[in-house]
């Protein structure tokens, strides 16, 4: 079964796959920065926050989310 078999079902726009992609690195992003992360700005628990090193990624999780969703035209 090929990408373009109608069975396959919907394929993701190219805005999509950009998003999936950029929402994984980030996500990645999130749990390889250990070493390189800077002060904590804001603190969860004792043994958890967001630090500086956070902040790319929480906003390539945004870029990822608005490419995600479809434009309204109006």
């Amino acid at each position: 079964m090929s990408p373009r078999d109608p069975r396959f079902g919907s394929r993701l726009t190219a805005r999509q796959t950009v998003a999936v992609l950029l929402a994984v690195v980030a996500v990645v992003w999130l749990l390889v920065n250990g070493p390189v992360e800077g002060p904590i700005l804001v603190v969860f628990t004792p043994a958890h926050g967001l630090s500086t090193a956070d902040l790319p990624s929480l906003a390539a999780l945004a870029v990822a989310v608005a490419l995600f969703w479809p434009r309204r035209r109006g």
